[in-house]
């Protein structure tokens, strides 16, 4: 009896209940005691549910995957999603505050979605250098592209000499009065030249 009461007391010093706040002692290389920790996403399996799940939402709404913390930001990615679900609803809107609220038949409302877009500083630069090289816009216009004041004189549309209709290109200037081999100008016999005047060889009187 002595015996059974002395071994439910040292097992009750071990696995009885505490008061809160009590320290637990236990017995050196007699438990081993493991922390307990949370599940995680990834050790239920429920992480790449959820990412299908964030790209299922991502294509109904048109909507790139990046916005919704899913995969990585796409430059081409973000202008597609500009050009076929924004600008369709901004058009839109263009059409319905032009209807509504201008009186003036020429007038009308426009976006411009060119702030909206991104754009490689490089890609910018070469696309706008090749569209002032071709006419399409001034060089003040250019500048607007990178948010830089008007200069004066720079609003006349500029071209290369080379830019000419088709049928005209035989009336080039060059084509008609080539420039001599030498690339010497002919000389200017205005008023005479006395270095290339001839000698008289008939006789005075």
């Amino acid at each position: 009896m002595q015996i059974k009461e002395e071994r439910e007391k040292i097992l009750n010093s071990y696995v009885g209940d505490t008061e809160a706040g009590e320290p637990w002692i236990v017995p050196a290389s007699e438990i081993d005691v493991t922390e307990v920790k949370p599940l995680s996403l990834q050790d239920l399996a429920i992480q790449d549910g959820l990412q299908l799940d964030k790209k299922a939402v991502a294509a109904a709404f048109g909507v790139p995957a990046y916005m919704l913390g899913v995969g990585t930001f796409s430059k081409d990615e973000y202008n597609n999603f500009i050009s076929s679900v924004i600008m369709p609803i901004a058009k839109v809107i263009e059409q319905e505050l032009s209807k509504k609220i201008t009186y003036a038949p020429d007038w009308y409302f426009k976006f411009n979605p060119k702030t909206l877009y991104q754009y490689d500083l490089a890609e910018l630069t070469t696309h706008v250098k090749e569209m002032v090289n071709a006419g399409m816009v001034n060089r003040n216009e250019g500048r607007n592209y990178f948010d830089l004041s008007p200069v004066e004189g720079l609003d006349e549309f500029v071209v290369l000499e080379n830019y000419i209709p088709l049928d005209q290109v035989g009336n080039q200037n060059k084509l008609n009065n080539p420039a001599p081999a030498d690339n010497t100008p002919p000389p200017n016999n205005e008023g005479g030249d006395t270095n290339n005047a001839q000698p008289n060889s008939g006789s005075q009187a």
